[in-house]
């Protein structure tokens, strides 16, 4: 995971649901509910707050995949994990909506509980999610597909 540790990101959903299930979690960043949340953590799981770029891509490429909880406006971070070739696990509202394609690139939960997010862990787990339809899926949002579009958008061509 990688998150501002505040309320409204529900990193929580995450550490409860990997304290029933055992697995690894890495969260990278920091926040107001950084103790409250290090206080329910079991010790599979490790806190590495605020970590260089180089150390957050090294982390997210080392991973299974990306877990974002919350309603994410846009979802820069789930692109960030599709670039480097592993896919997202994501509540399936707002901006994730738009940047992960289900089973393909990754996989949404719908109810912000631990179990709805155990649920979508095992889809995950199942899928054969392929490196290279990641990154095919981040480089439809690079800076010269945005310009290209812009473009055509105010050409009329769209």
């Amino acid at each position: 995971m990688v998150s501002r540790l505040v309320s409204y990101k529900k990193v929580d959903i995450a550490i409860r649901c990997f304290n029933a299930n055992k697995k690894k979690l890495k969260i990278i960043g920091s926040g107001p509910q950084m103790n409250r949340l290090q206080n329910l953590a079991n010790k599979n799981i490790e806190f590495l707050g605020n970590v260089s770029e180089d150390i957050l891509f090294n982390v997210i490429s080392g991973s299974s995949g990306l877990i974002i909880t919350g309603e994410e406006d846009f979802g820069l971070t789930a692109l960030e994990a599709q670039a480097l070739g592993k896919g997202v696990i994501a509540f399936g509202e707002g901006g994730a909506k738009e940047t992960v394609m289900n089973a393909l690139t990754g996989t949404f939960f719908y109810q912000q509980t631990p179990e709805s997010l155990e649920e979508a862990i095992n889809r995950f787990e199942s899928f054969s999610i392929k490196s290279e339809n990641c990154r095919r899926q981040a480089k439809g949002f690079s800076k010269e597909v945005f310009k290209k579009r812009f473009m055509e958008a105010i050409q009329g061509n769209l």
